[in-house]
């Protein structure tokens, strides 16, 4: 009897023992519930969500560039007559500002000011260098357009001087070896009229120009024939020899290679001076 109560006891003690280890070695189940205080969450617990970040703001659009400076204020008008707009039209009830040219009137050009865009004035475009008159002749005087010369006339007292005068020219063209000029006879009237003129008015010169002619010499109011004029006068002329300036001026005229003709008008005037025109034509 106690023999059988003893190994109930023992296997009573045995089964507590068995029951405690068994407790202890149990990973699922681990003290203070599921989880356990201060256990970590078993690793088949779900994890919770990653937070989702919000969304990135969308990037405001860049400001447009202004084209160009802001007009101007301008001034308070009624109309584009008011005296306060002498360059700009009066646009919305203000006038001076503008954002084009069509804003600005006639003669005003839209620019940039320290104030803003304003209707200012257009620069004038310089005009060109005029050309100047060629040092070898004599300044043209201030004259009407020269007239077509007029033919010679059929009885021409002064024929033998002109031939005279063109064979003298060519003479002296030849020691160079120029070419010999001709003589422009439609033109002999007209220089006829030049000396006239310049002998009335005692102005060597004074109608140059009036015959068309680029180049001038003149005899004024020298003694002797029209032969022995033509002679010692066109000897003396080229005799200053080339240069430049007034003192060599007819030698130039007589031995210019660009010149192809040559026309002589004469007048005898009271004193039975004569005066003797040399025009020279190209």
């Amino acid at each position: 009897m106690r023999r059988t109560i003893s190994w109930a006891l023992a296997a009573t003690v045995l089964m507590m023992l068995a029951q405690a280890c068994m407790r202890e070695s149990d990973p699922a189940r681990p003290p203070g519930g599921a989880g356990g205080a201060g256990y970590p969450p078993p690793s088949y617990a779900p994890m919770p969500p990653a937070p989702t970040p919000p969304p990135a703001p969308a990037p405001s659009p860049a400001p447009t560039a202004a084209e160009g400076p802001a007009p101007a204020a301008g001034l308070p008008c009624t109309a584009d007559s008011d005296f306060i707009c002498p360059f700009g039209r009066c646009l919305g009830g203000r006038c001076g500002g503008c954002r084009r040219e069509t804003d600005c009137k006639p003669g005003a050009a839209c620019a940039s000011t320290p104030v803003g865009m304003t209707c200012v004035p257009s620069a004038a475009p310089t005009p060109p260098p005029t050309a100047t008159a060629s040092p070898s002749a004599p300044p043209a005087p201030s004259a009407p357009p020269p007239t077509p010369p007029a033919p010679p006339p059929a009885t021409d007292s002064f024929a033998a001087a002109r031939e005279r005068c063109l064979k003298r020219t060519n003479e002296y063209r030849a020691t160079k070896n120029l070419p010999a000029l001709s003589l422009r006879a439609e033109s002999s009237s007209c220089a006829d009229g030049q000396a006239q003129s310049d002998a009335t008015s005692k102005k060597p010169h004074g109608s140059f120009g009036k015959c068309t002619e680029l180049a001038q010499n003149e005899c004024p109011g020298w003694k002797g024939s029209t032969d022995l004029v033509v002679d010692t006068c066109l000897k003396a002329m080229f005799d200053e020899g080339p240069g430049s300036g007034p003192t060599h001026g007819h030698h130039n005229n007589i031995m210019d290679p660009s010149y192809s003709a040559v026309s002589c008008g004469f007048f005898v005037d009271t004193d039975g001076s004569v005066w003797l025109v040399q025009n020279f034509h190209r």
